[in-house]
């Protein structure tokens, strides 16, 4: 029955359904590397946020979503509890 189907096909449409396949493996492989090689960090201490662009956590409370801003503030989310800000750096580590 498949070849069946297959002779009604066109080489274009074969090579079509060929890249398709491709395409959904490419996004697969995308969204993984994505969501699972994506910097996780942990906070080692305490701190409450100073100013409002920033954000308070708990040691221990994971931070994702982060975006190194220099070398002493990152930008990210406390995954505990959703809220985002500035946080210093030297408070969490790499994960």
């Amino acid at each position: 029955a498949l070849s069946k189907l297959s002779a009604n096909f066109s080489h274009a449409e074969h090579f079509l359904l060929h890249q398709t396949d491709f395409y959904f493996i490419y996004l697969f492989i995308f969204i993984y590397l994505f969501f699972c090689l994506q910097r996780r960090y942990r906070a080692v201490y305490d701190y409450t946020a100073a100013d409002d662009d920033e954000v308070s956590f708990l040691d221990g409370d994971m931070i994702v979503d982060v975006q190194k801003i220099d070398d002493g503030w990152m930008y990210g989310r406390v995954e505990r509890t959703g809220q985002q800000g500035m946080l210093p750096a030297n408070y969490v580590d790499e994960f």
